[in-house]
Protein backbone atom coordinates (compact mmCIF):
# COMPACT_ATOMS: atom_id res chain seq x y z
CA UNK A 1 0.00 0.00 0.00
CA UNK A 2 3.03 2.36 0.94
CA UNK A 3 4.37 1.93 -2.60
CA UNK A 4 0.97 3.24 -4.31
CA UNK A 5 1.80 5.98 -2.07
CA UNK A 6 5.69 6.56 -2.96
CA UNK A 7 3.95 5.54 -6.61
CA UNK A 8 1.20 8.90 -6.44
CA UNK A 9 3.94 11.39 -4.63
CA UNK A 10 6.84 10.67 -7.74
CA UNK A 11 4.08 11.37 -10.16
CA UNK A 12 3.09 14.08 -8.12
CA UNK A 13 7.31 15.49 -8.24
CA UNK A 14 7.08 14.57 -12.34
CA UNK A 15 4.52 16.73 -13.00
CA UNK A 16 5.54 19.84 -10.91
CA UNK A 17 9.04 18.93 -11.94
CA UNK A 18 8.14 19.87 -15.84
CA UNK A 19 5.58 22.73 -15.12
CA UNK A 20 8.77 24.00 -13.18
CA UNK A 21 11.33 23.10 -16.05
CA UNK A 22 8.58 24.65 -18.95
CA UNK A 23 8.85 27.87 -16.59
CA UNK A 24 12.69 28.22 -16.93
CA UNK A 25 12.72 27.44 -20.41
CA UNK A 26 10.22 29.93 -21.25
CA UNK A 27 11.54 32.50 -18.90
CA UNK A 28 15.06 31.77 -20.36
CA UNK A 29 14.15 32.16 -23.82
CA UNK A 30 14.59 28.28 -24.55
CA UNK A 31 12.86 27.01 -27.85
CA UNK A 32 12.37 23.33 -26.81
CA UNK A 33 12.67 20.32 -29.69
CA UNK A 34 10.07 18.05 -29.92
CA UNK A 35 10.51 14.59 -29.20
CA UNK A 36 10.30 12.63 -32.30
CA UNK A 37 8.28 9.79 -31.28
CA UNK A 38 5.43 12.11 -31.88
CA UNK A 39 6.42 12.31 -36.01
CA UNK A 40 6.18 8.25 -36.15
CA UNK A 41 3.63 6.84 -33.20
CA UNK A 42 -0.10 5.78 -34.73
CA UNK A 43 -2.86 3.54 -34.08
CA UNK A 44 -1.37 0.80 -36.43
CA UNK A 45 2.30 1.10 -33.89
CA UNK A 46 1.19 2.11 -30.71
CA UNK A 47 0.95 -1.17 -28.79
CA UNK A 48 4.27 -1.84 -30.55
CA UNK A 49 5.35 1.06 -28.46
CA UNK A 50 4.16 0.48 -25.57
CA UNK A 51 5.81 -2.87 -25.39
CA UNK A 52 9.40 -1.24 -26.57
CA UNK A 53 9.52 1.72 -23.89
CA UNK A 54 8.56 -0.93 -20.86
CA UNK A 55 11.44 -2.37 -21.75
CA UNK A 56 13.55 1.22 -22.72
CA UNK A 57 12.16 2.55 -19.19
CA UNK A 58 13.92 -0.58 -17.68
CA UNK A 59 17.47 -0.01 -18.94
CA UNK A 60 16.76 3.85 -18.40
CA UNK A 61 16.10 2.66 -14.26
CA UNK A 62 19.49 0.63 -14.38
CA UNK A 63 21.21 3.66 -15.91
CA UNK A 64 19.64 6.04 -13.42
CA UNK A 65 20.36 3.46 -10.73
CA UNK A 66 23.83 3.28 -11.22
CA UNK A 67 25.17 6.72 -11.05
CA UNK A 68 23.24 7.63 -8.18
CA UNK A 69 24.11 4.47 -5.57
CA UNK A 70 27.98 4.92 -6.83
CA UNK A 71 27.79 8.26 -5.18
CA UNK A 72 25.76 7.37 -2.34
CA UNK A 73 28.71 5.01 -1.30
CA UNK A 74 31.64 6.84 -3.05
CA UNK A 75 31.07 10.27 -1.24
CA UNK A 76 33.02 10.34 1.46
CA UNK A 77 30.52 12.59 4.27
CA UNK A 78 28.60 11.05 6.92
CA UNK A 79 25.56 13.41 6.07
CA UNK A 80 23.15 11.50 4.25
CA UNK A 81 21.36 14.31 3.01
CA UNK A 82 24.04 16.07 0.74
CA UNK A 83 24.62 12.20 -0.24
CA UNK A 84 21.58 12.04 -1.47
CA UNK A 85 21.16 15.37 -3.01
CA UNK A 86 24.68 15.10 -4.79
CA UNK A 87 23.35 11.77 -5.96
CA UNK A 88 19.94 13.01 -7.66
CA UNK A 89 22.00 16.04 -9.15
CA UNK A 90 24.78 13.90 -11.18
CA UNK A 91 22.34 11.02 -12.09
CA UNK A 92 19.93 13.10 -13.01
CA UNK A 93 22.59 14.97 -15.41
CA UNK A 94 23.82 11.95 -16.60
CA UNK A 95 19.59 10.97 -17.41
CA UNK A 96 19.24 14.39 -19.33
CA UNK A 97 22.48 14.18 -21.24
CA UNK A 98 21.32 10.62 -22.56
CA UNK A 99 18.46 12.46 -24.52
CA UNK A 100 20.91 14.86 -26.15
CA UNK A 101 20.17 12.78 -29.31
CA UNK A 102 16.32 12.64 -28.65
CA UNK A 103 16.05 16.33 -28.39
CA UNK A 104 18.75 17.57 -31.49
CA UNK A 105 21.51 18.05 -29.28
CA UNK A 106 19.71 20.91 -27.27
CA UNK A 107 22.10 20.81 -24.17
CA UNK A 108 19.54 23.19 -21.94
CA UNK A 109 16.06 21.07 -22.88
CA UNK A 110 17.81 17.77 -22.43
CA UNK A 111 20.04 18.68 -19.64
CA UNK A 112 18.13 21.34 -18.19
CA UNK A 113 14.48 20.13 -18.38
CA UNK A 114 14.85 16.61 -18.46
CA UNK A 115 17.50 16.43 -15.76
CA UNK A 116 14.85 18.33 -13.53
CA UNK A 117 11.62 15.90 -14.88
CA UNK A 118 14.58 13.09 -13.50
CA UNK A 119 14.52 14.96 -10.27
CA UNK A 120 11.18 14.20 -9.72
CA UNK A 121 11.08 10.77 -11.22
CA UNK A 122 13.75 9.86 -8.79
CA UNK A 123 12.29 11.44 -5.53
CA UNK A 124 10.33 8.35 -5.78
CA UNK A 125 13.34 6.02 -5.41
CA UNK A 126 14.73 8.26 -2.52
CA UNK A 127 11.26 7.82 -0.60
CA UNK A 128 10.47 3.98 -1.49
CA UNK A 129 14.23 2.39 -2.16
CA UNK A 130 12.22 0.60 -4.60
CA UNK A 131 12.94 0.86 -8.11
CA UNK A 132 10.00 -0.84 -9.39
CA UNK A 133 8.12 2.22 -7.99
CA UNK A 134 10.42 4.07 -9.74
CA UNK A 135 10.17 2.53 -13.07
CA UNK A 136 6.20 2.52 -12.73
CA UNK A 137 6.26 6.64 -12.39
CA UNK A 138 8.83 6.59 -15.14
CA UNK A 139 5.86 4.60 -17.04
CA UNK A 140 2.95 6.46 -16.09
CA UNK A 141 4.22 9.84 -16.13
CA UNK A 142 5.57 9.08 -20.25
CA UNK A 143 2.84 7.53 -21.20
CA UNK A 144 0.55 10.14 -19.87
CA UNK A 145 1.93 13.01 -21.68
CA UNK A 146 2.64 10.77 -24.92
CA UNK A 147 -1.67 10.16 -24.54
CA UNK A 148 -2.02 14.31 -23.76
CA UNK A 149 -0.02 15.11 -26.43
CA UNK A 150 -1.98 12.69 -29.03
CA UNK A 151 -5.30 13.14 -27.56
CA UNK A 152 -4.70 17.09 -27.86
CA UNK A 153 -3.44 16.46 -31.35
CA UNK A 154 -6.56 14.56 -32.67
CA UNK A 155 -8.99 17.54 -31.01
CA UNK A 156 -7.20 20.08 -32.82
Amino acid sequence: MKDILYILLGLGFSFVAVILASIAMAQMGIQGSENPIFDILNDDNIKRFIVSTMIQFIAEEIIFIIPFLFVINKLRTKNEKLKTLAAILVSSLIFGAMHLTTYNFNILQAVLVISIIRTGLTMSYVLSKNLTVTYLVHMIYDWTLIWIYLTAGKMA
